[in-house]
């Protein structure tokens, strides 16, 4: 057993925590909504237990999400590289400023803002109700909101960051459903194995249109294999593919393919679609490495 070192703090539950640990607890629970409010074995802490062992910074980030998931019917920025909580939703179509980007939502429909005199495109009206049913698309148990599956696992993170099975819709890891759609498994791992392949096959043509017969000396490019062994033949791409899937079934984290979508500086995942603002730190044939500077 480890030994707590300093000032403890006891769980309604009767076990006991170190100062940084519950700091850490807390923090998790106010990006995680599945685990607000902090609790051990079940039985949530008595916030004003805890609130003189956090910083400036956290307690107002637990007065905001405090309010934010206390709210039934969220309202959203709509600028999917932005989706500050901004409120409640109205029952007729009202302008909600962000502070964080200063865009207008519609409080009632909860897209972009428009005039009062134009009928909003509601989640309910009847087109958008047919044609979420022809597709196969989901309400999130939380706000309502209509969410789409766009690969293959079906760990769903919605815009209220509520996180629900996409095929029964109950909190996640409350069921027993395939955590896979399998042939959007399958179209991830191809995603996957294309870009691999398209890198490798780049540096293979870089090395080949180099002019080598200059007469000035040059440093000695190195033995074209090297680049050559790496790059996957044609017929094993399916193969390829399969063991991707397997491995993605086995452990998924989405690792982040970004693409630049050229307006305002914002990549986007073209796996899961997430999006956001970055600089590069550094490049690997397989993955981009990025540090997040939003």
């Amino acid at each position: 057993m480890e030994v707590i070192e300093g000032p403890m703090v006891t769980a309604p539950c009767g076990h006991t925590y170190d100062v940084q640990c519950l700091i850490d607890l807390v923090d998790a629970a106010t990006v995680d909504e599945t685990l607000f409010p902090p609790a051990c074995c079940q039985q949530p802490f008595d916030l004003n237990q805890v609130w003189g062992y956090l910083d400036a910074k956290l307690r107002k980030q637990v007065e905001r999400k405090t309010t934010e998931f206390g709210t039934k019917n969220r309202v959203y920025c709509h600028e999917s590289t932005c989706s500050t909580f901004i409120g409640a939703a109205t029952p007729s179509p009202t302008h909600m400023l962000c502070t964080t980007c200063w865009a207008y939502t519609c409080g009632h429909c909860k897209g972009p803002s428009h005039d009062r005199n134009v009928q909003c495109m509601s989640t309910e009206d009847e087109s958008v109700i047919a044609l979420a049913e022809e597709s196969g698309w989901k309400r999130c148990p939380n706000c309502g909101q209509l969410v789409e599956l766009s690969m293959g696992c079906n760990h769903m993170t919605c815009r209220c960051r509520y996180q629900f099975c996409y095929v029964c819709t109950a909190q996640w890891k409350t069921c027993r459903c395939d955590q896979w759609d399998e042939d959007m498994l399958l179209g991830a791992a191809r995603r996957r194995v294309n870009a691999r392949q398209e890198e490798e096959r780049r540096r293979v043509n870089e090395w080949q249109e180099e002019d080598y017969t200059s007469d000035e000396e040059e440093e000695d490019p190195g033995n074209p294999a090297q680049y050559l062994e790496h790059a996957a033949p044609f017929y094993q791409h399916d193969i390829d593919i399969v063991g991707e899937a397997e491995r993605l079934r086995g452990n998924y984290v989405c690792p982040h393919y970004w693409q630049f979508m050229g307006f305002g500086g914002h990549w986007q995942c073209f796996d899961c679609g997430t999006w956001n603002n970055f600089r590069f730190v550094s490049l690997d044939p397989r993955l981009y490495t990025v540090e997040h500077i939003a």
